[in-house]
Formats: C-alpha cells, sequence, structure tokens
C-alpha cells in the first residue's frame, strides 16, 4: 500500500511538473496543509505566503483546473477560498458554445457548481467544457473550471438552471499552483461595486 501510494504521488507530481513547464503563467508550487469541503464556505491552507511573493486575489489551480483565489495570508502560510464556497461568483462560458454566465456554489440546493444566466433560448450541449471568461481581474481567460453534468430549464424564467461538475477533486487534493498575478484593483473596485448592486436587487425582490 504504501508502494502503490508513492507511485500515484510520483505519478501527480511528475503531471503537476509537466504542466509547469508548459503553462505560460509564473507559477509557484504548493502543498496543502488543511481543507475543508463540505461546509457552505470551503478553504485550504497552503505552505506558501507572503515571503513567497504570494498576494491576495492571486488565482490557485491545478493541471486539472481552477481550485479558487488567496483570500488570506502570513508570511509562511495562505488561505484559499475554494470554489466550493457559497461567496463564488465566476464569470465563465462554455467552450463550445461560447454561452456566458455566473457560476456559484450552491450548498442549499443540493451541494453542486450552479451556471446561471445563460439563455434557454441559446443553444448548449451538455458535454460542453466551462472555462473562466476573462472578464474577471482577478482570473486569466480559459482556465478549466469543470464540466456540464445536467442541463434543465429554470422554472418560471427564460434561463438555464445548469449543473457543472468541477474539474478538480477537492476530496483529494493535496498539491497546487498559485498563479502569480496580480489582479487589477480598479476592476476589483467595480466588480465589488456590480456585486453589491446585485445583492440589492436580490434583497429587493
Amino acid at each position: 500500500m504504501d508502494l502503490r501510494e508513492a507511485g500515484i504521488k510520483a505519478e501527480k507530481l511528475r503531471a503537476m511538473l509537466e504542466f509547469k513547464e508548459r503553462s505560460p503563467m509564473k507559477l509557484l508550487a504548493a502543498e496543502v496543509r488543511g481543507k475543508s469541503v463540505i461546509q457552505a464556505r470551503n478553504f485550504a491552507v497552503l505552505n506558501v505566503g507572503e515571503k513567497d511573493g504570494v498576494r491576495e486575489g492571486m488565482p490557485v489551480i491545478t493541471e486539472r483546473g481552477l481550485v479558487g483565489r488567496i483570500v488570506g495570508l502570513t508570511p509562511n502560510n495562505s488561505i484559499v477560498q475554494l470554489l466550493l464556497n457559497r461567496d463564488t461568483r465566476l464569470s465563465v462560458m462554455t467552450l463550445r458554445g461560447r454561452n456566458e454566465g455566473m457560476l456559484t456554489w450552491d450548498y442549499e440546493g443540493g451541494r453542486h457548481m450552479l451556471l446561471r444566466q445563460i439563455e434557454a433560448v441559446r443553444p448548449q450541449l451538455k458535454v460542453d467544457t466551462i472555462v473562466t471568461s476573462g472578464y474577471s481581474e482577478l482570473y486569466p481567460a480559459n482556465l478549466v473550471v469543470g464540466t456540464i453534468r445536467s442541463i434543465e430549464q429554470e422554472e418560471g424564467t427564460l434561463f438555464y438552471r445548469i449543473v457543472v461538475a468541477p474539474a478538480v477533486d477537492f476530496a483529494t487534493l493535496d498539491e497546487a499552483f498559485v498563479v502569480l498575478q496580480q489582479p487589477d484593483p480598479e476592476r476589483e473596485r467595480i466588480r465589488e461595486t456590480v456585486d453589491s448592486l446585485d445583492d440589492a436587487g436580490e434583497g429587493s425582490r
């Protein structure tokens, strides 16, 4: 069993090394020192921090896809807000259909990722891959997020309700990369303003 586990770990590390060598992004390898994956707000702790050049807002990925973003720091460690978090609001698009929508973590409704705001009149394939749109100041475009698991029309609306399976297996997540890019502070302020307007609109309904 020890040999099998060592072999699996070696294969994962080899895949990560190959991914880092191919990637045009500047990546910092990190180990996961702790995490939660079954709460409404899930986080992970990485063994890299401010002294390694990590800053709040930086994306975290694996060779499979997007993990989340840095939301807290110490000199030697960092806290990642995982995609599996009720505060997640991620601008994404479908890779084949190029349909744009908003991805969230639906903890109360079934503990899965939901893609919304895609009009039901637009053609959409179940097998499509979900990627970051590039409209966010936090995430580069075309990071893989997941794949579509199911599609149905939301009752009483003209939009799809799309369930997305994350590309990353968060239950077995033990290594990751921090993307060493700084978010644009002006775009971040704009996003926060838009989010506050959305929250106000939801509360008035």
